[in-house]
């Protein structure tokens, strides 16, 4: 129920185990008596933490007359910990190798953008390049006239799905998210 919190919540946000097997702990969890109500006789929940932070939780349930014991308790604890350590460092191995392949992308983009020599070179380096980098179903580029400094109609590279038709139209007069940064000459997020 909204505004009822429930162990897992609690545990995640204290960095506390919340452990519920007396008749008291369970009336502090409301949110918990389906488990109770489906014969969960206890229940714990464990943070898996890392550097005083939180980053998920071991859950446990006990049915029928089972208890956890205090050496229960701490077992789970134990293996909490050890867990949480594996866990971050996944999570660091595949924030590493995101952060690796972009910088891949960034120095291909680099080097295909010094071989453009005008600007249409550069829309195309970067319709090509950039959609394929971010994995974008549609991307596009304005940029301003060279004379009069008014925006030029956007070039877009499309799956033809998620752009409205009207976008699409190098003629259109009228306004688009993309023809506003280019007006306002600074990023403009949506």
């Amino acid at each position: 129920p909204v505004g009822q919190l429930s162990p897992i919540t609690a545990a995640v946000r204290s960095g506390r185990p919340i452990w519920l097997a007396e008749d008291v702990e369970w009336e502090a969890f409301p949110a918990a008596r389906s488990w109770r109500d489906a014969g969960a006789s206890a229940l714990g929940v464990v943070p898996l933490v890392v550097e005083e932070e939180a980053i998920g939780a071991l859950f446990a349930v006990f049915d029928g007359e089972e208890h956890p014991s205090h050496e229960d308790r701490r077992f789970i604890e134990t293996v909490a910990r050890q867990a949480a350590q594996p866990l971050e460092r996944s999570r660091l191995f595949d924030e590493e190798r995101v952060m690796r392949r972009r910088a891949d992308r960034l120095q291909e983009l680099t080097t295909a953008l010094s071989g453009a020599l005008t600007p249409d070179d550069v829309v195309d380096v970067f319709l090509r390049q950039v959609s394929a980098a971010i994995d974008a179903s549609a991307v596009a580029m304005g940029i301003l006239d060279e004379q009069s400094r008014a925006p030029r109609p956007p070039r877009w590279k499309d799956d033809g799905a998620l752009v409205p038709s009207a976008w699409l139209d190098p003629t259109t007069k009228r306004r688009t998210p993309l023809l506003d940064s280019v007006a306002a000459r600074r990023a403009l997020y949506f």
